[in-house]
């Protein structure tokens, strides 16, 4: 097997352990390689295999799959399920091409359904469109007359289209179901934050996890509040690591870089990252604030391109109302402040464009 230097994922196959292999096929974002998984199952004499996160699709990623499934010794048709973490292009791309080169289905959360279709139709976040859209970044402070920034930010979704083809028929699955993963028993757990149904694998017997995005070795997950989405990912984010530390919690393994042989530590981090993040949006809110200027200040550490607005202002905004939640910043419509629970959507797009209100962030 091809075997992983000490800091680089190298593409192909890897075992890591007996009935378990990684397989890395590179993705054109900054992350390198999506990392998919291979689990051997044997019941009552049978075998059989289990994919996790089949990756990007393009035609070098299909050979890679094809020639690390053959080294294994994977016929198509043991192939008994492919699992997705979520729906971004460099996970749910290629399960579509698997699902008919195997005929196995693909299984996402029931949460997962709805960003997953609305990705592989080009419609972003299903009811709210390209119009929708516009309102949503021009109430975050955006001028929307500049050409440049217009496209960029009203047609984010247009390349990723192509990205999903073929089409996988995807078949929901609900957290707690238990499946047969890499020789012993694995929980599906919902992990929402970095999309609205994140799935995790969690093997109870030996303590480990498969994270997806959830848990990254480098940087973090974003986090972002979007239109159509969790009300506060962050919220759900921040809760659900701490769940993953009332497990007994060994090797994560994640879907792009290194293995992490201590778990708990890299999930202590991520928390206590976000909770900076945090503190530290509501600084930038003081005196009364769009989105849009207190992500340049959150982001002053980089220089944000047009391209980098809508995942900056969605990881702003959900830092900003997770500090709601806390009773730590006002949010303000119209300079008046609003209850926690109230819906972006019900009074930014869900009203007459002419009754659109006005949305600050005020520290307290």
């Amino acid at each position: 097997m091809i075997k992983e230097e000490p800091l680089e994922l190298q593409k192909g196959v890897e075992e890591l352990r007996e009935g378990l292999y990684r397989v890395a096929t590179p993705v054109p974002f900054p992350e390198k390689f999506t990392c998919g998984y291979v689990g051997r199952n044997e019941v009552h004499g049978a075998v059989s295999f289990t994919i996790l996160d089949p990756g990007y699709h393009t035609l070098g990623n299909e050979e890679i799959w094809q020639t690390s499934l053959q080294r294994i010794g994977v016929e198509p048709a043991q192939i008994d399920g492919i699992y997705v973490t979520h729906f971004h292009p460099d996970h749910l791309g290629a399960a579509g091409w698997m699902q008919q080169w195997s005929g196995a289905p693909v299984y996402v959360l029931q949460q997962e359904i709805d960003p997953a279709r609305a990705a592989v139709t080009g419609v972003p976040w299903g009811t709210y469109g390209t119009q929708s859209l516009g309102r949503w970044f021009t109430a975050l402070g955006i001028s929307m007359e500049d050409e440049q920034t217009s496209k960029a930010l009203l047609h984010m979704n247009d390349t990723r289209v192509p990205m999903f083809n073929p089409l996988p028929t995807l078949t929901p699955v609900r957290s707690g179901t238990q499946i047969p993963f890499a020789g012993t028993e694995a929980i599906i757990l919902w992990a929402p934050g970095h999309t609205p149904g994140q799935l995790n694998l969690y093997l109870p017997q030996t303590h480990e996890l498969f994270s997806g995005d959830h848990i990254l070795p480098k940087i973090t997950p974003n986090v972002s509040r979007l239109p159509g989405g969790l009300l506060n990912p962050l919220a759900s984010y921040m809760e659900n690591l701490r769940q993953l530390l009332m497990l007994p919690l060994g090797t994560i393994y994640p879907a792009h870089g290194k293995v992490l042989e201590e778990g708990v530590r890299r999930v202590i981090e991520l928390y206590d990252h976000h909770i900076e993040r945090a503190q530290l949006a509501a600084e930038c809110a003081q005196g009364g604030r769009n989105v849009f200027d207190i992500t340049i200040d959150l982001f002053s550490y980089r220089q944000l391109k047009v391209w980098d607005y809508p995942l900056a202002l969605g990881e702003a905004l959900a830092h900003l109302e997770y500090m709601v939640s806390q009773n730590r910043v006002d949010r303000l419509i119209d300079g008046k402040p609003t209850l926690p629970e109230t819906r972006l959507e019900s009074v930014l797009l869900d009203v007459p464009e002419a009754e659109m209100p006005t949305l600050r962030y005020r520290s307290k």
